[in-house]
């Protein structure tokens, strides 16, 4: 069998894997995190996700159908919190200002970290927090920051994004770790919490305000945020600075086709 077919199978295998564990294992609601059932109130649950595992390079022969495979993985799980995240969106919109007082909006602004009562700045602070985040951008932060899925804390720790936590047994000790430095790198059950986790970050971490209010701007002059305006906020990301912000828009740039599965 040609290397090509043997590809083929590959990414069929893979995106088979995805479609199954999203349709059968069971979703669940994070509590107090505005992720409602939703024969309740219509929100969809986030599902569960995948092990880092299935970033299986065996067989791959280019570094583009390596690159291929780690997208067309990741792809769906993106797109689907961004949809939970717009549909949450939309119908935080859609109320009014006494139905900003119901229990599963205030548990979404404690999970976003947003006082209520929710008028006037926390009301607007509370919809820049929550919004998504384009699927370019979080690809090619996840490409660079797990090594395309195979450093060690991708295999060991489903930890695609470098995240770290400060609570001793949290996460991984990396072992260029200071001596008195107390970090680790934190482990998550699987690839779609990491993701999530993530993404939460973005949206309410306090390093990524300007690249929350570039979103909002875009948004306030009915333009769709792109991914290459928005890596510009994310030069606290790294010690690298610009740097690192600009070699996010060149792996954005240079995989744009497969990022969008062309």
């Amino acid at each position: 069998m040609s290397h090509p077919a043997i590809y083929r199978i590959q990414i069929a295998v893979a995106i088979g894997l995805v479609a199954l564990v999203w349709q059968l294992l069971p979703n669940f609601p994070g509590p107090s995190f505005g992720y409602l059932p939703k024969d309740e109130q219509g929100i969809p649950q986030k599902p569960r996700g995948l092990q880092a595992s299935v970033f299986d390079y065996s067989g791959v022969t280019t570094v583009t159908e390596k690159k291929r495979l780690f997208f067309d993985i990741l792809r769906p799980l993106v797109q689907a919190e961004n949809a939970r995240l717009a549909d949450l969106r939309k119908r935080l919109l859609a109320l009014s200002v006494n139905g900003r007082r119901q229990d599963w909006v205030l548990d979404v602004a404690e999970h976003y970290k947003v006082e209520p009562p929710l008028t006037g700045d926390s009301w607007t602070e509370l919809m820049r927090r929550v919004d998504t985040i384009p699927l370019e951008l979080v690809l090619a932060q996840a490409a660079m920051e797990s090594g395309w899925g195979e450093s060690r804390f991708a295999q060991e720790g489903n930890n695609l994004f470098g995240q770290w936590c400060f609570t001793r047994g949290c996460g991984i000790v990396p072992s260029d770790r200071l001596e008195g430095a107390s970090h680790e790198v934190r482990r998550f059950n699987n690839v779609k919490d990491a993701l999530v986790s993530y993404m939460h970050n973005l949206n309410m971490g306090h390093a990524y305000g300007d690249l929350r209010q570039m979103r909002a701007s875009l948004r306030q002059l009915n333009l769709q945020p792109d991914a290459p305006t928005l890596a510009g906020g994310l030069s606290r990301y790294s010690e690298r600075g610009g740097a690192y912000v600009e070699e996010v828009r060149q792996v954005m740039r240079i995989n744009l086709g497969l990022i969008k599965g062309e």
